[in-house]
């Protein structure tokens, strides 16, 4: 038996598309319905860890409160030591003044005059490179002398760790489940075409063709398939993402608090990367699930 040409599985497979052209948009509209759906699960989870990886990363911020009365000396002795701390990643000094001049817009001008700006601590905002260690550094700094507060939201990062968690499992359970459900939709709208060239592939059999000659054709049209399925999902989702993304001007602050969207450029990045993987391993499974039972003996 000769080996298979890429102009036989070719021809086969526009063959078998021109037989079944009903059956073949049926395939199309299948596959773009089930990744649409699985594309709005897969945006949602985007945009849930866009957001939560920014907001814990605000939360990673620790703020260190240096006693009132510090000198020039004690400042620069608290300064040395979260330099030298390898897990600080950046340091950003707030002074009395600074502190002061924000103080006025929190409680008013007429206030902050009378009560003047030597009882406000100077202090040093530090950003670590590992949540872990945070507890750490902030019974350090405690157990210094010349450290009159130390601020972190513990809890809070806590809590939306365990919410981001939460809600990244479910939207990969729904993902997996949509997964199923796609593969299954297009292995049965496959084999309904699989089934009208059953007599075709009977006698193929027969006079002695490989399985790799009779299936080649269908695995090419089912990635072809998956494949056109996948770029119009890419392309009613995409503009779907950008439209929306337009109107709320990239965040959902007005909305859900202070929320921004997954810019375009980088969301439709992967939605086409997924998109197509997708499509077209689902079109190729989807096949091979169809004919795989009309090859047995």
């Amino acid at each position: 038996m000769k080996p298979v040409s890429i102009k036989y599985i070719l021809v086969e497979s526009f063959n078998n598309i021109v037989r079944n052209k009903v059956l073949f948009i049926t395939s199309i509209f299948t596959v773009c319905v089930t990744i649409l759906l699985m594309g709005v699960v897969g945006i949602l989870l985007m945009n849930v860890s866009y957001n939560s990886d920014t907001m814990m990363e605000e939360m990673l911020n620790i703020t260190v409160y240096v006693i009132p009365e510090a000198d020039e000396k004690t400042l620069n002795d608290v300064q040395d030591v979260l330099i030298n701390d390898p897990h600080v990643a950046d340091i950003k000094y707030i002074s009395q003044l600074e502190a002061y001049e924000a103080s006025k817009e929190l409680v008013g001008e007429e206030i902050m005059e009378e009560l003047g700006h030597d009882f406000l601590p100077a202090s040093f905002i530090v950003k670590l490179d590992d949540v872990t260690y945070a507890n750490i550094f902030v019974r350090k700094m405690v157990a210094m002398s010349n450290i009159y507060e130390v601020k972190y939201s513990s809890e809070a990062y806590e809590r939306a760790g365990s919410i981001s968690y939460t809600i990244r499992y479910v939207c990969g359970i729904l993902t997996g489940l949509l997964g199923v459900l796609s593969l299954f939709l297009i292995s049965n709208t496959i084999k309904i075409t699989v089934s009208t060239s059953k007599e075709e592939v009977t006698i193929m059999r027969y006079i002695g063709a490989s399985e790799a000659r009779i299936k080649a054709p269908f695995y090419l049209q089912g990635g072809f398939i998956g494949f056109l399925g996948a770029i119009i999902s890419f392309i009613i989702a995409g503009f779907g993402y950008n439209y929306i993304y337009t109107r709320l001007e990239g965040s959902l602050s007005e909305y859900i608090g202070a929320l921004e969207l997954v810019p375009v450029s980088q969301m439709l990045l992967v939605l086409l990367g997924v998109f197509m993987l997708y499509g077209i391993v689902l079109g190729i499974l989807g096949s091979f699930f169809a004919i795989r039972k009309y090859l047995k003996a």
